[in-house]
This record gives C-alpha cells, structure tokens and sequence, in this order.
C-alpha cells in the first residue's frame, strides 16, 4: 500500500513537471524514495526519543513507548554491544550515524541504477534530481 501511494506521488510529481510518465522509472524511483521514507521515519524516532529522554527521563507516555518499540530493534544490537560510559547510552548516536550513511548509499545507488536501466533519458534524469 505505501509502495502504491509512493507510485502515486511520484506519477503527479512526473506529471506536473514534466509531463512524462517513463513507468519503469517511476517503479524504481517510487521504491527508492519508499526506502528513503523510511529511514527517515526511524531516524526523526531515535531523534524523538533522545530528547524526550533529556527532558522526562523516565517517564511514561504511551507513543514514547510506541516509538522506543519502533527504533529498539535497531539499537539493541549495538546497547548490548556497548557499556555505558557514565550513564550515556551512545547507541542512538551510532545508530543516527549509520542511518545517514545508508541514506547517502540508497540515494548513489538510485542514480546509478537510473543511470544503467535508462541511459540517456533526460525525463528520468529530471526525475531523479527532483525526487
């Protein structure tokens, strides 16, 4: 369902700039902009949860238990990995850290992906700088 309102989204975006609609590109830039989506979702939770940490640690509040559910999948592998220097838990830093740089490969691969399925294309080359 996202997968198609991602599609959607791009679809209108490809029609009011351009007018065009190349489909296998719009495919692929809907799944790349859908994995996109997504880690940003996880890395504004994380950003969430360490300030509501700062400012009522804790505390209960139903979506902090929502979004501490959502981002410790990812975190537990490296709090369980990593001591606690003076009460700091560095794993959402570490976390954010890696989140940023798997954002700067997905966005690389896209445009290496582009550039191998549609070479040449100036439509899907506008594309892909817009979204």
């Amino acid at each position: 369902l996202l997968f198609l309102l991602q599609f959607l989204e791009v679809t209108l975006i490809s029609g009011l700039f351009l007018g065009v609609f190349p489909w296998a590109a719009l495919a692929v830039l809907s799944l790349f902009a859908l994995i996109t989506f997504t880690l940003w979702v996880y890395l504004v939770a994380i950003i969430i949860l360490v300030l509501v940490s700062w400012i009522q640690p804790g505390g209960y509040n139903p979506v902090v238990a929502l979004i501490y559910q959502l981002t410790n999948p990812l975190m537990q592998p490296f709090r369980s990995r990593m001591a606690n220097v003076g009460g700091m838990d560095f794993s959402p830093l570490i976390v954010t850290v890696l989140l940023t740089l798997i954002m700067m490969a997905v966005k690389h691969l896209k445009f290496y992906l582009l550039g191998l399925l549609f070479p040449g294309d100036p439509a899907v080359a506008i594309l892909a700088r817009l979204l």
